[in-house]
């Protein structure tokens, strides 16, 4: 039953990534299955995905899949800085909505977007919202850090050179149409990723989103009050299967932390599948350095899953 099991969910990843092997969906006469682990990228046919990051792998593997027949494809994508996504979104012809909470990293984000439609790059309906998203609607107060890449954090009081900042909070649920099917989303938000997909469980709940591209940070999730685990579990519990990208790992230098692209961890060389709880746990330990680090999953609709 397991290698029946691990068949179709390779089938059905395949098929959601626009592989010509992956079956149709079996309706009837399939016992369901629990999802409790991450399949192995070489099993989907993707062995590039334990080399590439986010970014390289979302332009030059998934993107170049999608058939001529369904673009525009519309790609929501969630906590974009300065356009590391949304250009290759535009640039690819797709529809881009893309959600930034830093007003200054917004309105570069913006400028950024109108340059490419003034020169003709791409389609012309890429929208960008400067807009932090959640479980809720609100406004949250944030600090932006005017010397860091990641150009924000919630905090309570500013440091460094930045400043205090309101901006609305927004839920995805609201925000996406209903009528919308089919579309990839990216969330990248520097530990907020349960919060954003908490307000969009009825787009997966009708399995709107075809894909989703998810970091899934031990320090940062942690740092927000989830976790690797709580939110692998949740995303399976929602009908979701998944892989995982490159491993990064923190390195110790001087007194500050950086995080650098690392090989396959020995112990999941070869294997089809990595438990839940043993992946957290990688996570807390990541080889060579032994100390924290991150990946990011890529998810699926599974039509037999379990809750």
């Amino acid at each position: 039953m397991a290698t029946e099991a691990i068949s179709q969910r390779v089938e059905a990843g395949r098929r959601a990534l626009w592989d010509p092997s992956g079956s149709r969906p079996t309706t009837g006469g399939v016992a369901s299955v629990l999802i409790g682990s991450l399949l192995s990228p070489w099993m989907l046919g993707l062995p590039q995905l334990t080399t590439s990051s986010p970014e390289y792998a979302f332009k030059h593997d998934l993107l170049p899949r999608v058939p001529s027949s369904q673009k525009p494809l519309l790609v929501v994508d969630v906590g974009a800085n300065t356009g590391q996504f949304a250009i290759s979104i535009a640039e690819a012809g797709h529809r881009g909505l893309s959600f930034e909470p830093s007003p200054t990293t917004c309105a570069l984000l913006r400028r950024r977007i109108q340059k490419l439609k003034e020169k003709g790059v791409g389609v012309v309906n890429n929208s960008v919202r400067c807009a932090a998203v959640g479980a809720k609607r609100g406004v949250v107060q944030l600090a932006e850090e005017t010397s860091s890449s990641a150009s924000f954090s919630v905090r309570a009081k500013a440091k460094g050179r930045g400043g205090l900042v309101r901006v609305p909070v927004v839920r995805l649920d609201d925000e996406i149409a209903p009528s919308e099917q089919n579309f990839i989303l990216k969330t990248d938000t520097q530990g907020f990723e349960m919060q954003v997909l908490q307000g969009a469980q009825q787009l997966l709940a009708r399995r709107a989103a075809r894909l989703l591209m998810v970091e899934l940070s031990n320090g940062m999730l942690k740092g927000q009050g989830s976790s690797p685990l709580e939110l692998m579990r949740w995303v399976a519990a929602h009908g979701y299967d998944c892989t995982h990208i490159r491993f990064f790992a923190a390195r110790q230098v001087g007194k500050k932390m950086h995080f650098t692209g690392v090989p396959l961890p020995p112990s999941l060389a070869g294997r089809s599948s990595v438990p839940f709880e043993e992946m957290a746990d990688l996570l807390t330990h990541v080889p060579p350095s032994n100390l924290t680090g991150w990946t990011d999953l890529l998810c699926w609709p599974f039509i037999n899953h379990r809750p």
